[in-house]
């Protein structure tokens, strides 16, 4: 009954807006739990392909997480109020890392995101630069895991004291949840007072 009550809702506005057609005969046919065989040819329906830049989506996601679950850290995005020069002497170039996070006590955690695969040497050289312009400790990796059993923390190495780690963050997670409290639980431990 609802179907039918939905369809003369679509075709009423696709009436009296036009512009709206193609939009809103997909809505009726998600809303309807209809299905779309995209093996078979057809013009019942229009789907318009668009562009998802995954690299910025993860480090927003990355970011977002760990601003919503860790109370009482300050979590800043290092191209905005995180920002700092990179050098001690002048004021450029600006160090941006994709998180800056400062625990209670005031120490600080930067963490690179990488949707990629593994991290490449430019990835280790620049999380090594941030971590000395912030005096940052440690610093972190956060790439997608390649499979459930690959998630976590793990260590990268460590040079002249600063310690370089991955985070393997599940995305495949039947349970997304648990993917961020992981990583919630492990930025947390990274800035727990020494």
């Amino acid at each position: 009954e609802r179907r039918g009550s939905l369809r003369g809702d679509v075709n009423g506005i696709a009436e009296r807006q036009p512009v709206y057609r193609c939009a809103l005969r997909l809505a009726h046919i998600i809303l309807a739990d209809y299905g779309v065989d995209l093996s078979r040819a057809g013009d019942d329906v229009s789907l318009s392909s668009f562009l998802l830049d995954l690299e910025t989506t993860f480090e927003r996601y990355v970011r977002n997480v760990l601003a919503r679950r860790l109370d009482g850290y300050e979590v800043m995005d290092g191209m905005k109020e995180g920002s700092k020069p990179l050098y001690d002497d002048r004021p450029e170039p600006r160090a941006s890392p994709d998180v800056v996070i400062r625990g209670p006590d005031g120490g600080v955690l930067i963490a690179e995101v990488k949707y990629k695969s593994s991290e490449k040497r430019d990835d280790i050289d620049q999380v090594l630069a941030y971590a000395l312009s912030y005096r940052a400790p440690v610093v972190l990796l956060v790439l997608p895991a390649q499979s459930s059993g690959d998630r976590g923390v793990s260590h990268v190495g460590i040079v002249d004291g600063v310690r370089v780690l991955r985070f393997r963050f599940d995305l495949s997670a039947d349970d997304l949840n648990s993917s961020e409290a992981d990583l919630v639980a492990c930025v947390a431990s990274l800035l727990v007072p020494q």
